[in-house]
């Protein structure tokens, strides 16, 4: 390990709340995530190796709305979304 950080996440009661990053061991952003009370919520980013736009999307009312993969989503299964 190179002591750079590789993760940063917020907790809130047990459960991801905030912004939470991953970096590659290059340093570039692997990933970048918005959650509330262990949801995701919010803007949502994850990048390829080659640092490409892998997954672009927006939780709203539970769903997810954009780019997810190689393929343009309205919405992913609400059976993902368990509240």
């Amino acid at each position: 390990m190179s002591g750079e950080i590789a993760f940063e996440y917020n907790f809130k009661d047990g459960e991801y709340h905030g912004k939470r990053y991953e970096w590659k061991k290059d340093g570039s952003l692997l990933r970048e995530s918005n959650y509330k009370n262990g949801y995701e919520k919010g803007f949502q980013k994850i990048w390829w190796a080659d640092g490409r736009i892998k997954s672009n999307y927006v939780i709203k009312n539970n769903r997810r709305y954009g780019l997810l993969g190689i393929k343009n989503c309205v919405n992913v299964s609400d059976s993902i979304f368990i509240n």
